[in-house]
């Protein structure tokens, strides 16, 4: 045992003129040390004296023994029972306070990066240090090594986590010690926070025959839904899908040919979002895949390549290749690329007793155009060449028959090897003679999932090498029923079915308008999912549809359903609330709001607790007689009996004289309870957030007990935001563009 480490990066913040504070790091990892003692020197010619002590967890003193006629020298060490630590560094000061900075705002910049912005009084300068803490039970601590020169008011600090919430203060430093600050702005141990961006997806995409664009990107996490924008040549970007977090590719149809198309895509959560992923331009111009790729090795143990050009106007050629390894899963990346018209590539980086797998696709450089891939090729040096094209007929739903190319020349025979289940065991089913190409698998079992690979082998070279792997379900899905669909709004249309079948792979949803003659593909989901929001339609417009059950042995389709979308409504004095246009609109073609007039919403209007009682039981088409009453709403008044259902249900309560006060506004706190009570009367509650969400709102004392659990959840799903970033404000009255966004966000919740 020796004495402890000495505490570094001693820190004073003159409080008062009467109170000096002081912080420092402790560096001993020991917990067998005593504490800390501070020691203090008066003015230049003065001594130190010990003027306190504090515990080994602690770190920080406060003298309120100072005055404003003296400088004051601080120092701490550590002790324990063996003696003291040496000295930490030493702080001179006055007692002369620090002028605050008298403002803060944090934005998030990116998944890993918050810009802080802060602001002085106008005749004042200092230099500024910024302090961090990592969600509501973390340390604060200095971010930057040295303070930031004066006049600096701007910092963005990286580094960070993906969706994860920081808080910040600000303080300033005194002009003649880098160890004197200010107090921190905020005063208080919240400061400002906000969350760090979801992570970015990165979006690719190709061109498909029928006016078609395919797109694809990685998949995000911690969101829910994936909004997909698209503009048009030199447009702007406007919403055109958005899929469910589980989905990782869509389908762009009825497309213009010859026009370019530009496309970004956003993960969104209850309560945060990403930036934008990278722009994708595809002018859709197709471009036809190459056909007939074959990989061989030559006289030189290279890897030659060969394939048939199928387009017109290439720049050139994408090589892609996969290096196999046993049990892996398939993973090509971009390996290499040759000229307009070349239909061969040699690959001279190859090793021996590896197999290697290609795919090749066209591209054109000047309009960001790519086709579709070829089929695979593989080839190994010092391996048997692999077999390939394998793929399989069912003939019955217990036999399938495979075929594959035979490669090699000097093959002992095949091997058959399959799987039951993604996660099964690849088990030896067959061994056949060399120069086979067929092969039938009999016995099996309707509606199971089945998966095949073919290896080719030589004994005497102590060599084999696969195919590609195939998967196989006998069976076709039983045909979905009781498709319903429903025009909800002038842009959206809902559509439910019922599943009948257990091994789809997924559900094809088709489309087609009035007066046209074919279904066009629109989007798939999952299996098992038995619901699709179809939107971005054109407002009055007929659509027809129906939905496919599909697998690898075929699709099986619904019966047709048709419905017309809502006619689009629209006001005049939106473009001040462009936030809640969107919302709005959509309620009005809802029939949930009305304006004021035909052609004034008024929006910033106040709404009285009548009205927005009234339209959340309109949102949800609840239905109940009327039975009877507050002391202040009586029978014959236009909103009675929405508020009897609502007091029927639970939703609302009157006060202990028993009035209501319909006719009151009503506030931002007593809108987030009649949300909350709605969902769960609907059987659709909110999920349960615990208030320390609400830490960063400087106001979140001004809650009402009763209140606070439904403003917890509803700003913990993202359904109700603040009014700033550190307020949210729950006792303002509400207006009639906020309440129309919250019952937007509530309806398809």
């Amino acid at each position: 045992m020796s004495v402890p480490s000495p505490p570094s990066n001693l820190r004073l913040t003159v409080e008062l003129s009467t109170q000096i504070r002081l912080d420092w790091n402790n560096n001993e990892t020991s917990i067998l040390f005593s504490g800390f003692k501070i020691e203090r020197r008066t003015d230049s010619g003065g001594s130190f004296e010990e003027i306190g002590t504090v515990s080994s967890d602690t770190t920080y003193f406060t003298d309120d023994t100072v005055s404003g006629d003296h400088t004051y020298t601080y120092r701490v060490r550590s002790y324990n029972v063996i003696g003291n630590s040496a000295y930490s560094n030493e702080v001179t000061t006055n007692t002369t306070v620090i002028t605050s900075p008298n403002s803060l705002t944090v934005t998030p910049v990116s998944s890993s990066q918050i810009e802080l912005n802060w602001t002085y009084h106008d005749s004042e300068s200092y230099r500024t240090v910024i302090e961090r803490k990592k969600g509501t039970d973390g340390n604060w601590a200095i971010v930057t090594s040295s303070p930031l020169a004066t006049g600096v008011r701007k910092y963005v600090d990286s580094g960070l986590s993906a969706n994860t919430l920081y808080f910040y203060r600000v303080r300033a430093v005194s002009p003649s010690n880098s160890y004197v600050y200010s107090k921190p702005y905020p005063d208080n141990d919240t400061g400002e926070g906000c969350y760090t961006m979801l992570g970015a997806v990165t979006l690719y995409g190709s061109v498909l025959p029928s006016n078609t664009i395919y797109l694809y990107w990685s998949s995000g996490s911690g969101g829910s839904e994936y909004v997909i924008e698209r503009k048009v040549a030199d447009g702007n970007f406007a919403v055109v899908a958005t899929v469910s977090s589980g989905t990782t590719s869509w389908y762009d149809t009825n497309l213009v040919p010859n026009v370019l198309y530009t496309y970004r895509i956003k993960y969104k959560g209850y309560d945060n979002e990403s930036v934008y992923s990278n722009e994708l331009a595809i002018a859709n111009i197709y471009l036809e895949a190459p056909s007939n790729l074959t990989a061989s090795v030559n006289a030189n143990s290279e890897i030659e390549l060969t394939w048939t050009d199928n387009s017109l106007d290439e720049t050139g050629f994408e090589i892609w290749r996969y290096e196999y390894i046993s049990g892996s899963s398939t993973n090509y990346s971009f390996y290499a690329a040759v000229g307009q018209n070349v239909r061969s590539f040699t690959d001279k980086n190859v090793q021996p007793g590896i197999q290697y797998s290609y795919m090749v696709r066209a591209y054109d450089a000047e309009r960001n155009i790519y086709s579709s891939y070829s089929n695979s090729a593989s080839a190994g040096v010092g391996i048997i060449n692999p077999p390939d094209r394998l793929d399989y007929t069912v003939v019955s739903q217990t036999q399938v028959t495979l075929t594959w190319r035979d490669n090699s020349t000097n093959e002992y025979g095949f091997k058959i090897e399959r799987k039951i289940g993604t996660d099964g065991l690849w088990t030896e089913i067959a061994t056949l003679p060399a120069n086979t190409t067929s092969y039938s698998n009999v016995g099996l079992v309707p509606y199971v999932q089945y998966f095949y690979r073919v290896k080719a082998y030589n004994y005497s070279q102590g060599s084999s090498s696969y195919s590609n792997e195939i998967e196989v379900s006998t069976g076709i899905p039983h045909e979905p029923e009781d498709l319903v669909v429903e025009a909800v709004s002038s842009r959206q249309i809902n559509l439910t079915w019922t599943d009948n079948s257990t091994n789809e792979q997924g559900f094809r949803i088709e489309r087609r308008r009035s007066g046209e003659a074919n279904f066009r593909f629109v989007a798939t989901v999952a299996a098992g999912v038995t619901n699709y929001k179809d939107t971005g339609l054109n407002p009055g417009t007929v659509y027809y549809y129906r939905v496919a059950a599909y697998n690898k042995s075929g699709m099986n389709y619904s019966s047709t359903a048709s419905t017309a979308t809502k006619r689009m409504v629209t006001f005049t004095d939106l473009d001040g609330v462009s936030w809640a246009r969107d919302a709005i609109e959509d309620l009005a073609s809802r029939e949930i709001v009305t304006g004021k007039s035909e052609n004034h919403f008024k929006p910033n209007d106040k709404i009285t607790r009548a009205e927005f009682t009234c339209l959340m039981v309109r949102a949800f088409n609840l239905e109940m007689t009327p039975v009877g009453s507050f002391a202040d709403v009586k029978v014959g008044k236009w909103y009675y009996k929405d508020l009897m259902t609502a007091k029927s249900l639970g939703i609302i309560s009157g006060d202990e004289k028993d009035r209501f006060y319909p006719d009151n506004p009503i506030t931002r706190e007593d809108m987030a309870i009649i949300i909350a009570r709605t969902l769960k009367a609907v059987d659709k509650p909110l999920t349960s957030y615990s208030n320390s969400v609400l830490e960063k709102f400087l106001d979140k004392n001004m809650i009402s007990p009763y209140a606070l659990s439904s403003i917890a959840s509803l700003y913990g799903e993202g359904i109700m935001i603040g009014k700033t970033s550190s307020s949210i404000a729950p006792k303002d009255n509400a207006t009639r563009a906020e309440a129309a966004v919250l019952i937007h966000k509530v309806i398809d919740r």
